[in-house]
């Protein structure tokens, strides 16, 4: 055997790559002959993709190298080929569009499920023209990246903290883990929408009674403890997924935006120490800002406490922020005082014998009439927007 002599291997029998000549409508790769000039009707159809030349080589040429110690007939122009779309990444463009893009091979065909129009005259002949698939031709857009809802979002819901403090608004926490829903009872058609420091740690526990049978209770899962507010969050009413609420009975409370404001102090500055130096110490460094402020020095920089520190821009970021701007989107609104007829209300839709456990205890809440005139002033401008939608409610 080590004498005989085999037969060379065929014509082309190298890099599967070499002899790629399209893709069909149904996706499937084409292996006719090479293109031997410019198609009738269109531009060339050019040389493959330097993503499709650093494929590993076909088995056969693998096996035809290795008996004969040859790569055959044709070899050192292939390897020329290669070589050039190595150095020269860039292809025509698809047929038809008369242009030629540098990035129009840098996104793998399999990735996409249409054929992207070049131009108005194909489109009218239709996408699929034996070039690779893309997304479809969306007037007005150029770019050839994915829709935007095929991206992840980065980033918390109203942006950078820096962009919000030069938009002088105060910027709520984004839901954690992409959960962008409120609480939504669809087996009772009911939606209560959240907003902090009115009642809705109490209020999500109950909803969650109602939906599961049980009591909700903290609990840890891998070293992280899970909170109401992870399956409930209160959500930013721009984020909202409204159309899953269009046939919901849907439900909220307000409060005094002042009130909101004290509870939000007692609770959050006082009690758990979120401003303090171990925990904010990081952001307030060289702000000027005071840790621990008391109730006088908290409502004069309350602003810039909220586009600071998130957990308490997220407590006293303004009605309108988990809301919205229309008191009409809700059939009801139930003022804090009128918590005893939401629960009422909430037992009849669901048929159940609800209560509501008071969650959030706050030592030694601070009053109105601890406030300044003219620090009640500052809170009612800061607060201009909720007294203007909500505030007959108050």
């Amino acid at each position: 055997m080590s004498g005989a002599v085999l037969p060379a291997p065929r014509p082309g029998a190298g890099n599967r790559a070499t002899r790629w000549t399209g893709w069909s409508a149904r996706g499937v790769r084409r292996r006719s002959r090479p293109p031997s000039g410019p198609i009738p009707g269109g531009s060339s159809r050019g040389p493959p993709p330097a993503w499709r030349n650093a494929a590993v080589p076909s088995a056969g040429a693998a096996f035809a190298r290795a008996r004969t110690g040859s790569t055959g007939p044709g070899a050192a122009a292939r390897s020329r080929r290669r070589a050039a779309n190595r150095r020269s990444p860039a292809a025509p463009a698809p047929r038809g569009s008369g242009t030629t893009s540098p990035e129009w091979w840098s996104i793998p065909p399999w990735r996409h499920r249409y054929a992207a129009a070049a131009s108005s005259s194909s489109s009218a002949r239709g996408a699929f023209c034996g070039r690779p698939f893309r997304y479809p031709a969306i007037p007005g857009r150029t770019s050839h990246r994915p829709p935007a809802r095929h991206c992840r979002r980065r980033g918390d819901g109203l942006g950078s903290a820096k962009s919000r403090a030069e938009a002088d608004v105060p910027g709520p926490r984004s839901p954690r883990r992409g959960n962008t829903m409120t609480v939504m009872l669809k087996k009772y058609g009911l939606a209560y929408l959240s907003v902090p420091k009115v009642a809705c740690t109490s209020i999500k526990a109950m909803m969650f009674e109602v939906e599961n049978g049980f009591p909700f209770r903290p609990f840890s899962a891998n070293g992280q403890m899970r909170w109401i507010h992870n399956f409930y969050p209160s959500v930013p009413f721009r984020e909202l997924k409204r159309g899953r609420l269009r046939d919901l009975h849907r439900v909220t409370v307000v409060r005094d935006p002042i009130r909101r404001a004290l509870s939000c102090h007692s609770n959050r500055v006082v009690q758990h120490r979120e401003l303090s130096r171990e925990i904010a110490g990081d952001r307030l460094e060289g702000s000027g800002l005071p840790f621990d402020p008391d109730l006088s020095t908290f409502v004069l920089n309350i602003g810039e406490y909220s586009r600071r520190v998130a957990e308490i821009g997220h407590h006293t970021a303004p009605l309108t922020v988990f809301l919205g701007e229309d008191p009409g989107y809700f059939h009801r609104i139930y003022r804090f005082e009128e918590l005893p007829e939401m629960v009422a209300d909430v037992g009849r839709i669901t048929g159940k014998d609800v209560a509501l456990e008071v969650m959030q205890r706050s030592s030694g809440s601070a009053r109105v009439e601890q406030l300044s005139p003219d620090e009640i002033a500052l809170l009612k401008d800061y607060y201009a927007e909720d007294y203007a939608i909500f505030g007959a409610y108050f």
